[in-house]
């Protein structure tokens, strides 16, 4: 429903370290890495400033940030409304009379 890049970058946001979300999502640090790579080259913004004491949220990346965590979270409610609406339809009801 959206980008799992999107999840990788709050994560490294979070972490404040590429390693740190490596190990939350239990893959390496090179396929974190390469995802914030990916996501930064397809959306055309730098999301990080990298240095040697680790990274720091651009403007740009501050701004997704926020929006990411957003459309996350409305994505995930969606899903639950969806459940909900089929549960309802699903629900059976039955009648008894009695004289």
């Amino acid at each position: 429903m959206y980008n799992p890049q999107l999840e990788t970058f709050i994560l490294v946001a979070d972490s404040g370290s590429f390693n740190k979300a490596a190990e939350l999502s239990y893959i390496t640090p090179t396929a974190v890495i390469k995802q914030i790579n990916l996501l930064e080259r397809d959306l055309g913004v730098r999301l990080f400033e990298r240095t040697h004491r680790g990274l720091k949220l651009t403007k740009s990346g501050i701004s997704l940030y926020n929006d990411a965590k957003y459309i996350i979270q409305y994505c995930r409610d969606s899903v639950i409304r969806a459940k909900n609406a089929m549960q309802k339809e699903n629900t059976i009801f039955t009648v008894c009379f009695r004289h």
